[in-house]
């Protein structure tokens, strides 16, 4: 079996968000056009948080599990953080939006592109924590945010880096949260 390098699992990260984007913005459309009910936008952020770390858990626990056994066998050095390193290959592109919504905010480029402030921008391409974004900040407009608000902002593009985080070191000990649940049902 192959051995993955942190750019080629971030790649395949960044694949499988691009899939999970494009299913959290059908299930806010869907979700939206039931009702405008903001109990539904904290279930559709729910649930597109979900969506957006489980599509890539399983590759990144099955790479944990993989390296596990190279390292015992020895052809391959304990690296805990492969997976948040991945992550962080894959979250680039949010990244560099941000810092795009950073500059601007400190007025170095201009806040409005195509008729829209920067900080929708940044929302239309973080959708999976969008909900997030407007209970952080509802006017929308990147001037007025604050200090404290663009760290919380940049908090959320962590989301990614973390899950995969959690998912490698899960899959290198061998621990399966499917499987344990699927294993306390029968026991009951």
């Amino acid at each position: 079996m192959e051995r993955k390098s942190i750019s080629k699992l971030g790649r395949n990260i960044f694949l499988y968000s691009v899939i999970t984007y494009i299913l959290t913005v059908l299930m806010y459309i869907c979700i939206n056009s039931l009702a405008m009910v903001p109990v539904l936008d904290w279930i559709a952020q729910f649930l597109g948080i979900f969506l957006f770390c489980s599509i890539s858990y399983v590759n990144v626990w099955e790479e944990g599990h993989r390296d596990c056994n190279r390292v015992a066998v020895g052809t391959f050095q304990k690296d805990m953080l492969k997976g948040f390193k991945a992550g962080l290959v894959a979250t680039i592109p949010l990244f560099a939006l941000y810092l795009v919504l950073l500059l601007s905010r400190l007025g170095i480029i201009p806040t409005q592109y195509l008729g829209m402030d920067t900080f929708e921008i940044y929302k239309i391409f973080s959708m999976p924590t969008v909900t997030l974004l407007n209970a952080i900040y509802k006017p929308s407009v990147v001037m007025e945010l604050s200090a404290v608000k663009m760290i919380l902002i940049f908090l959320t593009t962590l989301t990614l880096p973390i899950s995969s985080l959690l998912a490698y070191v899960l899959g290198y000990n061998d621990f399966s949260v499917i499987e344990t649940i699927k294993f306390n049902k029968k026991e009951q």
